[in-house]
């Protein structure tokens, strides 16, 4: 054996036989509680009864529906320049949000949504969001409510246990025709609602 190895070896030997000389481990830094080794059925998730008293989007119906084709997107802002690219190939597949509006959406991150609605019947980009959203938005042509990280987000992206991410949230807002007005929000992380 050479001599190099001798002394990492007697500290191995002399850590193991005296655990009281051993560096206390650190502790994780977890976000929230610790995660039960049994994960959570669906439906169990600690948002789950918060979650059936959110609004639905047949509370918002959408007043018309608009079937012809969708008119070519105008760029009449920066931003919208910026993001024409993902706009005009998104607005081209027609409504898809509150009767005659289409909601495009685009990765910007991990995660990260960015996301527009466009008027299919002007053109015109009606909204394009200061703040993405982490997982996506939900939203349906019947309706017009948005949930911006819906839970069934956060459910298909961490599987039945709560992420870890406290601050998650699915943001519910009405669509005014001008402007997404906040209902309400649901905290979807680790204790939300818990016990």
């Amino acid at each position: 054996m050479r001599p190099r190895f001798v002394l990492p070896l007697l500290l191995l030997a002399a850590c193991r036989d005296e655990p009281s000389r051993r560096p206390a481990a650190q502790a994780p830094i977890a976000a929230g509680p610790p995660q039960s080794e049994f994960p959570l059925a669906p439906g169990k998730e600690p948002w789950a009864e918060a979650e059936k008293r959110m609004p639905r989007f047949e509370q918002y119906p959408a007043r018309d529906t608009f079937t012809g084709t969708p008119a070519p997107v105008k760029l009449e802002s920066a931003r919208a320049r910026e993001f024409r690219t993902m706009l005009r190939q998104g607005a081209a597949k027609g409504p898809n949000f509150a009767g005659h509006y289409t909601v495009v959406e685009w990765g910007c991150g991990s995660p990260c949504h960015a996301y527009a609605i466009v008027d299919a019947r002007t053109g015109r980009v009606a909204y394009m969001a200061d703040e993405p959203a982490a997982l996506g938005v939900g939203h349906r042509l019947d309706s017009e409510m948005l949930v911006v990280d819906p839970p069934g987000f956060w459910r298909e992206a961490y599987g039945v246990n709560a992420p870890d991410v406290l601050t998650a949230r699915a943001y519910y807002y009405r669509w005014d025709g001008e402007r997404l007005v906040l209902l309400d929000s649901l905290p979807v992380g680790r204790g939300a609602g818990g016990p």
